[in-house]
């Protein structure tokens, strides 16, 4: 990923996301799924086309439009970063790069187990 200062790809990213969207069973992953279908429908009533058939630009457009300003179904659609963020910083190579100790491995709290998929480099 350009800039990313954990080096993960974006296809590693968009694998995070999707072991997590696929092997997730809790109300989380029911609602992400929800957003997602959300995201990918709402620029029909605009473009008349769904989110993945537009050009980068009128992506773009509605991002810097809708969702960054933040008003009514936009405002719900930008919540979709947090998942890309996720997927990347979620990543156990990203965890050893910035030097995340993933909370079933710290001493106090060895007891709790992880509800995330795991994930492999």
């Amino acid at each position: 990923m350009d800039g990313s200062p954990h080096g993960i790809s974006a296809e590693a990213i968009a694998d995070n996301v999707e072991t997590f969207l696929i092997a997730g069973r809790s109300r989380r992953a029911w609602r992400v799924r929800a957003l997602l279908t959300l995201v990918e429908l709402l620029p029909v009533a605009t473009y008349g086309r769904r989110f993945g058939a537009l050009t980068r630009a009128e992506r773009r457009a509605i991002i810097e439009k809708q969702w960054i300003t933040g008003k009514r179904l936009g405002r719900v659609c930008a919540k979709v970063k947090n998942l890309v963020v996720l997927g990347a910083y979620g990543d156990p190579r990203a965890a050893a790069r910035t030097g995340y100790v993933p909370l079933g491995k710290r001493p106090r709290f060895g007891h709790v187990k992880s509800s995330m998929p795991s994930v492999t480099p």
